[in-house]
């Protein structure tokens, strides 16, 4: 299931295409894309922002704990690795 959240207690329903607008936390495209690209090997989610370097502040300063204790074990290296970010 895709969700914004590193759990999937929130899960997103089927779609084609999705502009997501509002306040979320900065590692949401992140959790997005990893979990597109958890479900679908083939795939190289792409992650699009006004700015990639804003963007990156923000996960830093964020410091999600889901993805630090998670992001380099096993699948999610592989998914992480096809993750795009413009």
């Amino acid at each position: 299931m895709l969700s914004l959240f590193p759990e999937h207690v929130h899960s997103l329903p089927d779609f084609h295409s999705l502009l997501v607008v509002g306040n979320y936390h900065a590692s949401a495209p992140i959790h997005l894309a990893l979990s597109y690209a958890r479900e679908n090997s083939e795939s190289r989610p792409l992650v699009l922002s006004p700015s990639r370097i804003a963007l990156k502040d923000a996960l830093a300063g964020l410091n999600d704990d889901w993805l630090a204790s998670n992001s380099l074990c096993g699948r999610m290296v592989d998914a992480i690795s096809r993750i795009d970010m413009l």
